[in-house]
């Protein structure tokens, strides 16, 4: 069964996206894309009854997005997209309203140039943090306990790749840490997977790099999600196909790759295990993605969005019971597993988002 499981945009009808969704301390909390008020944090204890447990915003209306939120010890830290001085992180223990939060870092890492803090990743006793800098190139920072003024540079300027703008995704797997990166800049080369250990040589972190750019296809520009399914990592990119992300880049949709990690470079066993797009040119990006169980899911933005399942790794079904996507004018921004069920953050841009679950017991296509 798929049900709506939240008022339309939790109550505000500007909150236009369930932008990502994290659990911690038996809580789930999902925070929101708001343009008019700010972003909010909304808490629950059943997955049902939300509360509101921060002021919009954080108190400044440019912190438009929640975009990353990470469990880390005792700490719930959030993220935010700020368009006019840099993204921000916050944490909180138990946040229930905007005093039990505190401000971890500057605007930006004291860069206004880097608008969002778009992923967060424990790893080998750091707490790391990765921004988009569209102008500048990505950056990674972290820290040993997260606190403020605690954060140090890992690189900066895109790790040497012209174009390279996006640190999107922070993952741990097999013993590495690993992270996917956007091109959103000419001259366009593709999205990048790297990986590193932690450990410094001149004092600088050791980045490696692990897959080809775009994984052999710079339409490929966004490798925006990881998952561990199965013993392997799992990668989802952005491709946008029925309207091309630039007059460079032709369609292509999203692609999802897998690799066991062979080889000490550029790994030598990546597979692509779906089908460009799916089979649908509008199935356009990946923004999700869960293990539920046995199952891993893949949702994304397109024509309504689109959520497909795997039990194999390369035999995929498309879930569209009850028709839950069909309010959709964006797709699917979030995905997140609670007391055993999927829980499917729907983004808009004129309306109001929706939260809708689906049950543990409900495999169909509807």
């Amino acid at each position: 069964m798929v049900l709506q499981i939240n008022a339309d945009g939790f109550g505000n009808l500007n909150n236009i996206g369930a932008v990502y969704m994290e659990t911690h301390q038996g809580r789930l909390y999902a925070g929101t894309w708001n343009r008019v008020d700010g972003c909010s944090v909304y808490a629950s204890t059943d997955g049902s009854a939300w509360e509101q447990v921060n002021t919009s915003g954080f108190g400044d209306k440019g912190n438009q997005a929640v975009v990353r939120m990470r469990s880390y010890g005792e700490y719930l830290y959030a993220g935010t997209w700020n368009n006019r001085t840099g993204g921000q992180l916050w944490r909180a223990i138990v946040p229930r309203e905007q005093s039990d939060w505190e401000q971890i870092t500057g605007n930006g890492f004291g860069n206004p140039a880097n608008l969002t803090l778009c992923s967060i990743r424990p790893f080998n006793g750091w707490l790391y943090a990765g921004l988009f800098n569209p102008s500048q190139g990505e950056e990674v920072w972290r820290s040993r306990d997260g606190t403020p003024g605690s954060f140090v540079k890992s690189f900066d300027g895109g790790l040497g790749i012209a174009g390279a703008t996006d640190a999107s995704i922070l993952f741990e797997w097999s013993g590495f840490l690993y992270l996917g990166t956007e091109s959103a800049r000419p001259p366009y080369p593709g999205c990048y997977v790297w990986r590193t250990d932690g450990t410094e040589a001149d004092g600088t972190e050791e980045w490696v790099q692990v897959s080809s750019p775009g994984f052999g296809d710079p339409k490929s520009f966004n490798a925006f999600r990881m998952a561990e399914f199965r013993g392997n990592l799992y990668v989802g990119t952005w491709g946008f196909g029925a309207s091309s992300f630039t007059t460079a880049l032709g369609p292509k949709g999203t692609t999802i790759w897998r690799t066991s990690g062979q080889g000490d470079g550029v790994y030598s066993d990546w597979e692509q295990v779906n089908a460009d797009s799916f089979g649908d040119v509008r199935h356009d990006s990946t923004l999700a993605m869960q293990v539920v169980g046995g199952t891993l899911y893949v949702g994304g933005f397109g024509d309504h969005g689109f959520l497909f399942a795997t039990d194999t790794g390369t035999e995929w079904r498309e879930i569209t019971a009850a028709g839950f996507l069909e309010t959709s004018e964006f797709g699917i921004h979030s995905l997140a597993e609670f007391n055993g069920d999927l829980y499917i953050g729907i983004q808009n841009w004129t309306k109001p988002s929706e939260l809708w679950i689906l049950t543990g017991t409900d495999q169909g296509t509807g």
